[in-house]
């Protein structure tokens, strides 16, 4: 007998920009990055000295846990309310 299996569904991704003090070179990019990527299911999608447009999976991380690596990494970030 054929059984029919249902396609996982994985969690629709989140996405947002954020704002990032204390940037001011591309060392600071490439640090910022790469403290975003250490996250289970983040996608990077940009980032700039002073902000980073990152996309998660809400049922692997949070937007809290995004800001909290920042912080740990030594930056102040904050969501940016893009109109």
């Amino acid at each position: 007998m054929f059984g029919w299996s249902k396609a996982k569904r994985e969690p629709a991704l989140e996405t947002t920009r954020l704002k990032i003090e204390g940037m001011s070179c591309g060392g600071c990019v490439r640090h910022v990055t790469a403290a975003l990527q250490a996250l289970p299911g983040v996608d990077v999608k940009k980032v700039e000295v002073g902000s980073a447009t990152v996309s998660w999976n809400a049922g692997q991380t949070s937007e809290e846990a995004l800001i909290g690596a920042l912080s740990t990494a030594g930056y102040a970030a904050s969501r940016e309310d893009v109109p």
